[in-house]
Order: C-alpha cells, then sequence, then structure tokens
C-alpha cells in the first residue's frame, strides 16, 4: 500500500456524492503525518499540499470551487474530523 492510500483509508468515505474542503484535507493530511511519522524535520507532512493534489487528480477525483466553501475535493468524504478542526483551530 502506498502513502497516500493509507490515508485515504483510515481518514476518508469514497462517495460520487461526497465533499471534503480543502482546509479539512490539509487538517486530516497534518494529523495523519503527524501519528504516522510521515513529516519532516520542520514538521510538515513530508507531502506537500500540491503533490497531494496531483495524486488525488491522478486517482480520479476532482477539485471544485464553492461560494459557502472554497476549494474542495469531489468524491472523498472525512470519516472523522481532525482534532484540529474539534478543537476550534482554522
Amino acid at each position: 500500500m502506498d502513502t497516500l492510500s493509507g490515508f485515504i483509508d483510515e481518514y476518508f468515505v469514497i462517495k460520487a456524492e461526497a465533499i471534503t474542503s480543502n482546509k479539512d484535507m490539509h487538517a486530516a493530511l497534518t494529523e495523519w503525518a503527524i501519528a504516522n511519522g510521515e513529516v519532516d524535520k520542520s514538521g510538515k507532512p513530508t507531502i506537500s499540499q500540491k503533490r497531494l493534489a496531483s495524486q488525488l487528480i491522478e486517482r480520479g477525483f476532482k477539485q471544485d470551487r464553492s461560494n459557502t466553501i472554497g476549494r474542495y475535493w469531489r468524491g472523498l468524504g472525512l470519516l472523522k474530523r481532525p482534532e484540529s478542526n474539534e478543537q476550534g483551530g482554522k
């Protein structure tokens, strides 16, 4: 299993009608990377947001924009909210 598959399996359900905001995607990635030792020396995820977006597109997910939530991903629904969002982190 590749790194991205582990992240997707742990945090998301794959459904055509599901959506996840970029903000929630980044928060989930950061939380997952810290928990799984996938961070660099500065504590940032080893996979950049740009690389993540590229790999999600390669897997057939689509990015879109809405006036209410901004940019979001279609086809991925969060299974659990990242703790930083639960505690009011913005």
